[in-house]
């Protein structure tokens, strides 16, 4: 049985701080509505953080920020602008998938 331990452990990846590698106003760009090209700040916040989860080949810790991060995310699936919706979709995919296997 001891093996079969020291198996799971190997298995066992290394995850990531996703916020430690973002920069720390992703969430008020995520959520910018005032200005002519606040939409392009939401699209590179979007963008930014699915570097950092390709960069972090999709394996992150969970924890609280990575909720709020979700959160704001959740808001762009509603975003008026109609191109960002998809891209959110996407986002939200990935970050739930890198968080699945913890």
């Amino acid at each position: 049985e001891d093996e079969d331990e020291g198996q799971d452990e190997a298995f066992d990846l290394p995850r990531n701080d996703l916020m430690s590698g973002l920069a720390k106003d992703i969430l008020e760009k995520l959520g910018r509505t005032e200005g002519k090209n606040a939409w392009k700040a939401r699209k590179e916040a979007l963008e930014a953080v699915q570097a950092r989860l390709k960069k972090d080949d999709y394996l992150i810790k969970p924890g609280a920020a990575v909720l709020d991060l979700l959160r704001g995310l959740k808001g762009r699936l509603s975003d008026s602008q109609s191109n960002l919706k998809p891209l959110a979709a996407a986002v939200i995919a990935d970050v739930v998938f890198s968080l699945d296997a913890s």
